[in-house]
Order: structure tokens, then sequence, then C-alpha cells
């Protein structure tokens, strides 16, 4: 079964979820992020709630911006639940810009994107601890 994987972010940091997406995506995991999700008229709760039900986890972008953003903690919030009554969203926090950690994600292994030199070493861990085999040839030839 594929994975999957729901990008929770701030608008100012899209570059980066659109950039981590494609590669999520060569390597074979099903990424939902919103502006490819959400289309004109759609009600903005009802899609990202869909969202996250369906997917394995959810990736919290974290930076200075989205740890203001109230839809990033709506969304943040809507996933423990799910994980805490049944078990069916894993939670992953992505530090991509050092800001001050939301509590409710202390004590959880982060994903160090910090370093732009390291792009690749934390894309690797990232998508292994998803249980995807990582490929290189794919980032050398599209990343």
């Amino acid at each position: 079964m594929k994975k999957s994987i729901f990008l929770s972010h701030n608008a100012n940091d899209k570059p980066f979820v659109r950039k981590l997406g494609l590669d999520l995506e060569s390597h074979g995991i099903k990424v939902w992020i919103d502006e490819a999700e959400i289309k004109i008229g759609d009600s903005l709760i009802e899609k990202i709630s869909d969202g996250l039900s369906e997917v394995d986890y959810l990736a919290v972008i974290l930076s200075p911006n989205s740890v203001k953003s109230r839809w990033v903690q709506e969304e943040i919030k809507i996933a423990m639940h799910r994980q805490i009554s049944n078990g069916t969203i894993k939670i992953l926090p992505i530090l991509y810009q050092q800001c001050e950690r939301p509590i409710f994600l202390e004590g959880r292994k982060y994903c160090d994107f910090l370093d732009v030199d390291k792009y690749q070493e934390s894309l690797k861990e990232l998508i292994k601890d998803i249980g995807v085999v990582f490929n290189k040839t794919i980032l050398d030839t599209y990343g």
C-alpha cells in the first residue's frame, strides 16, 4: 500500500514545501498539499479534515510562520486527536527554520532541514522513517 503524507505549513513556507512534496512524490509517497487538493468553492475545513483522514502521516513544517498559524495549529489538533483515539496517523515534526517549538510536540524526534547543504540527508532520513526505500538516483535525476 502506498504511503501518504499531509504537509501542514504556512503559505510563506510554500517554496520549501513544494520542493519537499515533489521529492517525496518522486519516491512513491502520496502527498496531500492544500494548493493541489483544495479547489475554488471547497470548504477548507471539510477538505482538510478529509485529507487528514486519508493519510498515514502529518508532517508539520516548523518555522516562525507556521508556529503562529491558526490553520497549522488546527491541523495538528485534528491529527493528534486521531492519533490518540485510533492511531491512524503519525505526526512528523519537520524543522525548516529556527523557531520556538510547540509544547505539544515536545519529546518527539524532529527531522532537521535547517542546513540546506544537508537537505538530501534529511530527506533520506524522513523517507526511511516513513517506510519507503530512498533512491538517490531519483534525486540526482529530478532533484
